[in-house]
């Protein structure tokens, strides 16, 4: 009997132990800081900087807590205690906003926006033996008039059409992706008729036309491609007039992957009447089309009560473009295929000579081309210099054109038509419409 009491009694106090043990350490940990942000502007919606916020817990003897819009209106107040809280907002010019019995969440982030509404307010201030009448707008530029006693006479300004001071200088970095259409190229050269080739036809005085001066007029063919896509890049540096207007130079980088050989379908003069007999192989490639382009951008954005500021903008430039290009072309290798002899006294030989030989060039094309683009975005603050944000460019250029060039074999030896290098051959290729693209990249802005 004595022994059982005794357990009891043991059991008892070991519970009492482990409930004094547990109930400070439950204690201490419902409470954990919590955090008060928020956004302060004006009734125009823009934001005010320097905007005094101070919290006090309600009913409760606690330290305040004090914090300061940075430009952007944003302020933050860490380890609050949770519970009941009033909020007080205050800036010289405005009405002193309270917000009582504000819910401070434990453990979690609760967001107070508040407007503030301008307030009358005159004050003399004595300075040395001299005063200055002087319009008064905190956060904003003070114009000065001279008066003739010893005061300054302090009040807000017209409030029309204010806006914080967010004049400066900035810098962006941005990378994504780009979205290019298709695009037709057209080829056309001031080659002769194979027959009037001396490598190929020794004889090719006693051909009427071979020797005349228009040379390569019908000669031209046409290929087409579908859509590319690649990769965006740039940087850019800029100046901030105000809240609304900004300027920038921005270099970018584009690389449109196209990656396609395409079958030449469409050709003039001699050579459409090859295709598929004579000409076994016809095809023109494009690898893929990039640029290094330098632009001067005007962007308008559209500061609101957050921390979003679309915008909206407009650029022109010029870009250096390259076209990674190939061709070939290939006769039939049996000379009983080959007509372009026909009716000839050596025809024989020019058959021979003809057969199996090949036109091909492998080279990166350039060309410099004026632009415009048409840019949208939205900029997101992550504080006070600092904001990420997303940007969409539609950006046209003329029609890209290259000349001169000489094909590395033309019908198996160099690019020329006669022995003694009189007549050398070059073509030129061009786009059938201008070069555009669209782009989506992420950016990141820093303000100085």
């Amino acid at each position: 009997m004595y022994s059982k009491a005794r357990r009891s009694a043991d059991v008892l106090v070991a519970a009492a132990v482990v409930l004094v043990a547990l109930a400070p350490a439950s204690g201490v940990a419902s409470i954990e800081a919590a955090e008060l942000s928020g956004t302060v502007t004006d009734a125009t919606g823009l934001a005010l900087t320097g905007v005094v916020v101070e919290a006090r817990p309600a009913g409760a003897v606690a330290p305040v807590q004090t914090a300061l819009t940075d430009r952007t209106g944003m302020f933050t107040l860490s380890a609050l205690e949770p519970g009941p809280c009033d909020v007080t907002f205050t800036l010289p010019g405005f009405n002193e906003v309270v917000r009582a019995g504000v819910e401070i969440r434990p453990g979690g982030a609760t967001t107070l926006d508040v407007e503030m509404k301008v307030g009358i307010e005159e004050r003399v201030v004595v300075i040395g033996s001299r005063a200055q009448m002087r319009t008064l707008v905190p956060s904003f530029n003070i114009a000065t008039h001279p008066i003739s006693d010893a005061a300054t006479l302090v009040r807000p300004a017209s409030l029309r059409n204010l806006a914080r001071d967010q004049t400066g200088f900035y810098m962006m970095q941005q990378v994504g992706l780009n979205w290019a259409p298709l695009i037709a190229l057209l080829g056309n050269s001031n080659d002769r008729a194979s027959r009037c080739d001396e490598f190929i036809n020794p004889r090719f005085t006693e051909v009427p036309g071979c020797t005349d001066p228009n040379r390569g007029s019908g000669a031209g063919w046409k290929t087409t491609y579908d859509r590319a896509k690649g990769m965006f890049a740039g940087l850019a540096a800029g100046y901030r007039f105000g809240p609304r207007l900004r300027v920038e130079v921005e270099w970018f980088y584009r690389e449109s992957e196209y990656d396609q050989t395409s079958p030449v379908t469409s050709a003039t003069g001699d050579t459409f009447a090859k295709l598929g007999g004579e000409i076994q192989r016809a095809e023109d490639r494009i690898g893929s089309i990039s640029s290094q382009n330098v632009f001067a951008n005007v962007y308008v954005d559209f500061p609101g009560r957050t921390r979003l500021t679309p915008y909206v903008g407009v650029g022109v430039g010029i870009g250096l473009t390259e076209l990674d290009y190939g061709d070939l072309w290939a006769r039939n290798p049996d000379p009983d295929a080959i007509g372009t002899a026909a009716g000839l006294p050596n025809e024989e030989e020019i058959r021979r000579n003809l057969a199996g030989t090949t036109t091909s060039k492998q080279a990166e094309l350039r060309d410099k081309l004026a632009g415009y683009q048409l840019l949208v975005g939205v900029d997101h603050a992550m504080s006070k210099r600092v904001s990420l944000g997303i940007k969409a460019r539609w950006v046209g250029f003329g029609r890209f054109a290259a000349a001169d060039i000489e094909w590395e074999r033309l019908r198996s030896h160099a690019s020329e038509l006669r022995r003694d290098g009189s007549e050398p051959v070059t073509f030129r290729i061009r786009t059938g419409d201008p070069l555009s693209f669209v782009s989506v990249s992420l950016s990141m802005r820093y303000d100085f």
